[in-house]
C-alpha cells in the first residue's frame, strides 16, 4: 500500500494552541489528521465517505454517530471495551505471545502500512521557525 504525504503544515488558531495538520492519500481515498495537544476540545474523529460519515469520541468508544446521505444522524451503539479492559487484554496478550502461549491480537504484517505512513510523516517533517533562537544567536555573534 503506497501513501503519498502531500503536506504537514503547521498553523495556529486564534488562541495560543499547538495544532498540526497532515493530509495523505491512497488511491482515491484522501485522509486528514488534525491534532491539537493543548486545547480544551474533546477528542473526536470524523470519517467522511461519498455516501455518508461516521463520527465519535475517542474516549467514549461505546457508540458512534452514523449519517447516510442527506438523512439524519443515527447513534449506533457498539460492543466496545473500556480502555481499562482493552489495556489489560493487550498486555496479557503481549506476555502470552512472548512466552509462546498465544498468537498476537494484531500480527506485525497488519501494521506495516501504518509504519510506512509514520515513516513518511517523519521524512516530510520540517523544523518550524523559532524566532527566540535568533536572539541568542545575535548575542553570541557579538
Amino acid at each position: 500500500m503506497e501513501y503519498c504525504l502531500t503536506g504537514v503544515p503547521m498553523y495556529w488558531t486564534t488562541s495560543v494552541d499547538a495544532v498540526a495538520y497532515a493530509r495523505f492519500e491512497h488511491n482515491k481515498c484522501v485522509g486528514e489528521v488534525k491534532l491539537s495537544w493543548l486545547s480544551n476540545y474533546p477528542g473526536r474523529f470524523l470519517v467522511e465517505f461519498e455516501l455518508g460519515s461516521i463520527q465519535g469520541e475517542i474516549y467514549y468508544p461505546q457508540s458512534v454517530l452514523l449519517k447516510m446521505g442527506a438523512g439524519p444522524q443515527k447513534r449506533v451503539k457498539l460492543k466496545a471495551e473500556t480502555y481499562k479492559t482493552l489495556g489489560h487484554r493487550m498486555v496479557d496478550n503481549f506476555i502470552d505471545v512472548i512466552v509462546g502461549r498465544e498468537t498476537p491480537l494484531v500480527p506485525a504484517t497488519s501494521v506495516l502500512d501504518s509504519i510506512k505512513l509514520t515513516d513518511d510523516c517523519y521524512a516530510a517533517a520540517t523544523r518550524f521557525h523559532m524566532p527566540w533562537y535568533s536572539i541568542f544567536e545575535a548575542i553570541n555573534d557579538q
